[in-house]
C-alpha cells in the first residue's frame, strides 16, 4: 500500500500592501481567514502547502505561510508576477509553469493535491 501525502495549493487570503481595493472590507480581528479556518478542520491535514500571491501580497503571504507552518505542514510562498490577478487570461498563462512545478514537487500516487482557489481571488 502506498502512503499518501497531501499538498495544498492556495491563494493567499492575507491581502496586499498598499491601498485596499474597494471590494475588500476589513476582516474582523477574530477571523483568521479561510485558509487557516480550512486547516483547523480535522479532515484538512496537509504535509505541504504552497501559498500563491501577487508581488504586492508577498509580505502578508509570508506571514500566512509562517502561521501555516506553525500548524505542521511545510509552507512556501510562490509569487505570481501579475499586477492584477483578476486578469484571468494573464493569470492562467502565469499559472501554467507553476502547475508543472507542483506536479514535479508532489508526484502521484505518493501525493494528492488540493487546490483552494477562492481564498484570495477577486
Amino acid at each position: 500500500m502506498i502512503s499518501s501525502k497531501r499538498a495544498l495549493l492556495t491563494w493567499s487570503d492575507a491581502g496586499t500592501l498598499g491601498p485596499r481595493p474597494a471590494h475588500h472590507a476589513p476582516r474582523p480581528t477574530a477571523d483568521r481567514g479561510p485558509v487557516l479556518r480550512l486547516l483547523d478542520q480535522p479532515e484538512s491535514r496537509y504535509d505541504a502547502a504552497w501559498v500563491l500571491t501577487i508581488p504586492t501580497g508577498e509580505a502578508p503571504a509570508r506571514e500566512l505561510a509562517e502561521r501555516i507552518q506553525a500548524l505542521g505542514p511545510t509552507a512556501a510562498v510562490h509569487v505570481v508576477d501579475l499586477p492584477d490577478p483578476s486578469d484571468y487570461a494573464a493569470l492562467f498563462a502565469a499559472l501554467g509553469p507553476l502547475a508543472a512545478d507542483a506536479r514535479r514537487a508532489f508526484p502521484g500516487p505518493t501525493w494528492t493535491t488540493d487546490i483552494l482557489l477562492s481564498a484570495g481571488t477577486p
